[in-house]
C-alpha cells in the first residue's frame, strides 16, 4: 500500500491541488516582509505602468490578428479587457 493517495479520479486531484496551494501560501507567508515591499516602493508605479502598456499591446495585436477586427474595434476590445 503506498503512502500517498492515488490520482485517479477528479476528487483525488482535488485534494492534491488544495495541499499544493497550502505550502504554496505558507512559503509565500514565510517569505513576506513590509520592509520588502517600502524598499521596492519607487520601481512599483513603472513596473504598473508597464505591466499596463504590454497588456494593451497584447490585446491589440490578438484583436488584429485573431479577431479580425479594425483599429478601434482592438482598442475597444484591450480596454475591455483591461477593465474586467
Amino acid at each position: 500500500m503506498p503512502y500517498t493517495p492515488s490520482i485517479v479520479d477528479r476528487v483525488d486531484v482535488q485534494v492534491w491541488a488544495d495541499i499544493g496551494v497550502v505550502f504554496l501560501l505558507f512559503s509565500m507567508g514565510l517569505d513576506f516582509s513590509f520592509k520588502k515591499i517600502f524598499l521596492s516602493w519607487e520601481q512599483l508605479p513603472f513596473i504598473a505602468v508597464l505591466g499596463i502598456v504590454v497588456s494593451m499591446f497584447h490585446h491589440r495585436l490578438y484583436g488584429r490578428l485573431a479577431v479580425r477586427v479594425d483599429v478601434y474595434g482592438a482598442n475597444f476590445l484591450s480596454i475591455c479587457i483591461l477593465c474586467m
